[in-house]
């Protein structure tokens, strides 16, 4: 993935990355300026771009992520990234956690009851943030497995949702 984002050097021009998220599928990029941008799968959301591709899933330039961008996260930026083959995490200078994509055994971190829910079930083609039980205690970590994730926080917190 390193070899192929360099190569999108060209498409970024004049921006930099600034930081990068591995994903097997769908790799996402954060850039200088503090946009975020995607490319790859989008079968499941997991882009974050608003919507799931239909036919080829497939986005083919990186394509701005506009739920996270320094206007819409109030002068945040984001600073990690960290995807799984359906899913992927996003970590804020502020400390917040933003999610999208497959949630069919809670690797979104949401509730199931959660109004994003009424349109599609099982994706959030949209990045939203992840409830946390200490909004205070800020998120310095994630990290995502096929259909889990863990966070730590400031205060040395460790929290795990998903299936492993």
């Amino acid at each position: 993935m390193a070899l192929y984002l360099r190569r999108l050097s060209w498409v970024l021009a004049p921006e930099k990355r600034s930081s990068s998220g591995p994903a097997p599928n769908s790799p996402s990029l954060s850039t200088s300026k503090g946009d975020v941008r995607a490319f790859g799968l989008n079968n499941n959301g997991q882009s974050g771009i608003g919507y799931i591709n239909e036919g080829t899933f497939l986005i083919l330039t990186p394509t701005q992520v506009s739920g996270l961008s320094v206007e819409a996260l109030g002068g945040e930026r984001v600073v990690r990234i960290s995807g799984s083959e359906a899913h992927t995490l996003f970590l804020t200078s502020g400390g917040r956690v933003f999610t999208c994509g497959k949630h069919y055994i809670g690797q979104l971190g949401l509730p199931k009851d959660d109004p994003i829910f009424a349109k599609n079930p099982q994706c959030v083609p949209c990045p939203v943030q992840v409830p946390l039980p200490d909004p205070a205690d800020h998120v310095v970590r994630i990290a995502t497995s096929t259909r889990g994730n863990r966070v730590v926080t400031a205060a040395g917190a460790l929290y795990g949702w998903g299936g492993g």
